[in-house]
């Protein structure tokens, strides 16, 4: 795992305990109104990696975490964490409630990775 990634991840899971019944019900924007917005974006602001002015960017503002928009943000993040995140969103954006968003993506990741090792084991 990435340092800035294991940051970002930290940042998500501890704003997902802190509003666990949280539904986010806007279009998806990183910072609104100089504070975070989103999950992610809460995620990203804790660790330092978008700020106030990152609302400036905006297009890359309101993209999906996986877009080219946001490649200089996730610099050095590992495949697995930007997967995690994009899942994250994804549930975010389906109105699932923020702990929900993060189980979900615990629970897809962890499938994945099970049946990677399957498939690696048989070969």
């Amino acid at each position: 795992m990435s340092e800035n990634g294991a940051k970002v991840i930290a940042g998500v899971r501890e704003v997902a305990t802190e509003r666990p019944d949280h539904v986010f019900g806007e279009m998806r924007v990183y910072v609104y109104g100089d504070e975070p917005r989103c999950l992610v974006g809460h995620g990203l602001w804790r660790a330092g990696l978008i700020d106030r002015k990152f609302i400036k960017r905006r297009i890359a503002n309101g993209a999906s975490i996986t877009s080219f928009e946001m490649r200089d943000v996730l610099k050095g993040f590992d495949q697995d964490e930007i997967d995690w995140l994009a899942m994250v969103q994804d549930q975010q954006d389906l109105r699932h409630t923020w702990s929900k968003s993060v189980e979900w993506a615990d629970q897809v990741m962890s499938v994945l990775r099970a049946a990677v090792s399957v498939t690696s084991a048989n070969v």
